[in-house]
């Protein structure tokens, strides 16, 4: 019954978890005879402990990572949108934009963009600065601007 009782990480992790030669490895100082009864041995709460402590520490990185990329992502996005729209607005301050295409980009283009990739991702990064509804209203702010300049209806 002692030989039971008398578990060390080494021959847990040996037989359960990881192949012999991973377990020297990484362990190098646990991996020791278990039969020797010179404070070495290591209970189960030991290795229980030490096992929830890795595990949490690989989980918690790569949720990480996770969260960055994804703020990338919405980043890239919302400057790719950004740069469209501008480009939008500089064909609707050229005087060498034909009326077709200065309708074209304030009946649809324009909004469009702006409310399915410059919106959703603008709301992702501030949530708490901007809502949807002033976000509309100053799309339709500008929108009204070029529209009553061009004498535009759409």
């Amino acid at each position: 019954m002692k030989s039971i009782t008398k578990v060390c990480l080494f021959d847990y992790l040996q037989h359960i978890i990881l192949p012999t030669s991973a377990v020297g490895f990484l362990f190098p100082k646990l991996a020791y005879n278990s039969k020797s009864n010179n404070n070495k041995t290591i209970t189960m709460k030991h290795i229980t402990f030490i096992t929830l402590l890795l595990s949490l520490a690989f989980t918690g990185c790569q949720k990480q990572q996770a969260a960055d990329v994804d703020l990338d992502a919405v980043t890239t996005a919302l400057e790719k949108s950004d740069n469209i729209l501008g480009i939008y607005i500089e064909k609707l301050n050229s005087e060498f934009t034909t009326q077709d295409v200065r309708v074209k980009i304030l009946c649809r283009d324009y909004p469009r963009e702006y409310e399915k990739n410059y919106m959703p991702n603008l709301l992702k990064l501030s949530p708490g600065e901007y809502s949807k509804v002033a976000l509309l209203t100053d799309m339709d702010l500008v929108l009204d601007h070029y529209k009553e300049k061009d004498s535009i209806q759409c």
